[in-house]
């Protein structure tokens, strides 16, 4: 038509008003309600998450590239990704279906390791205490470990890592402990005293009216305060790693395996203490508390200064290396202006 002459074509349909009225029906409802689109887009995406589930690295392609390490790893993990599996994908409704029914799954996987832990220390004859530390922390704290660990490795920096191992160890502690005990505390002041709770707690019941939710601290206090001993250590570590080699993970080699070392050191170190005082605390102990305590003391001070001190040389020597490049940047260049 050109510049000034449009062409217009009309075509009459008596079914548009009301192809219209479904068209606009089914817009309020995608924006308002639902979005059907996204729904059998959540379908499809389900089935393919089940069904990359069985491949290295959650694809044919990445699964002829894996090596030894991912597939070693690919067969640890697969009985819980397919159990997983199952679990709807983040397509739903933005993604809150698959948020509430991880919550649900975590919480059953917690709740049968936390039975399993108790079984098991029963057979050994381990105190609740010590399975608690060692296998259901361990059970626990694995997912955060590997998030921390994909985090550290795809991030420029460690920051992520160290916010989710400090966020959920935070939520553990205010949401882990604190909502049980304030629904327990609420049950027991609705309930009252029962014959059974006045036998467990005979102390208790002389000194209150009515019932309460009793918390016996026992080696709580011993606990908590090695913990923060061992875990100002690590901080300070960090801090020192920061300093003198320009990040809290990773790095060069010799310092990244110390630090390793100190870390699992400081760990299993802590594990032991908790579990000797945990198991022995009812008795006299008399001088094997020093020498325990004392023992301790001395293995963390000499773990401590190892770890700085080998930090402390690696810093040195690279200044060291920088200077001497430096200075031999600085004598060339007069020789290549001569």
């Amino acid at each position: 038509g050109g510049d000034d002459i449009s062409i217009l074509t009309i075509v009459l349909d008596p079914m548009a008003s009301k192809r219209d009225a479904w068209t606009a029906w089914k817009k309020f409802v995608d924006q308002r309600i639902v979005c059907f689109h996204m729904i059998s887009k959540g379908f499809k995406d389900w089935w393919e998450q089940i069904c990359c589930v069985l491949y290295c690295n959650g694809s044919a392609e990445e699964q002829a590239e894996a090596s030894k390490a991912d597939w070693a790893c690919h067969l640890m993990a697969l009985p819980w990704k397919i159990l997983f599996s199952v679990l709807p994908p983040t397509t739903f409704f933005g993604g809150w279906v698959a948020f509430y029914c991880s919550l649900g799954g975590i919480a059953i996987i917690t709740a049968c390791v936390s039975d399993l832990a108790e079984l098991f220390g029963c057979v050994l004859g381990v105190p609740d205490i010590v399975t608690a530390v060692t296998f259901v922390a361990l059970g626990t704290s694995m997912p955060d470990l590997f998030a921390s660990l994909s985090a550290a490795k795809e991030d420029p920096s460690a920051d992520a890592s160290i916010v989710n191992v400090t966020g959920s160890n935070s939520v553990n502690v205010f949401l882990g402990l604190g909502v049980p005990w304030t629904i327990a505390a609420i049950y027991w002041m609705m309930t009252g005293r029962t014959a059974d709770w006045e036998a467990m707690y005979p102390e208790i019941a002389s000194q209150v009216e009515g019932a309460a939710f009793v918390v016996e601290s026992k080696n709580l206090g011993f606990s908590v305060l090695t913990f923060c001993v061992v875990c100002c250590v690590a901080l300070m570590l960090l801090h020192l790693r920061r300093k003198w080699l320009g990040g809290e993970l990773g790095g060069p080699v010799p310092p990244k395996i110390n630090t390793f070392l100190s870390f699992l050191g400081l760990w299993g170190g802590w594990v032991a203490l908790v579990s000797w005082r945990v198991m022995r605390w009812t008795e006299d102990l008399g001088a094997e508390v020093m020498m325990v305590q004392g023992s301790a003391a001395m293995a963390l001070f000499i773990c401590t200064c190892f770890s700085v001190g080998q930090m402390k040389l690696f810093h040195v020597r690279e200044m060291r290396r920088l200077k001497l490049e430096a200075e031999e940047n600085a004598g060339q260049q007069p020789a290549d202006r001569a």
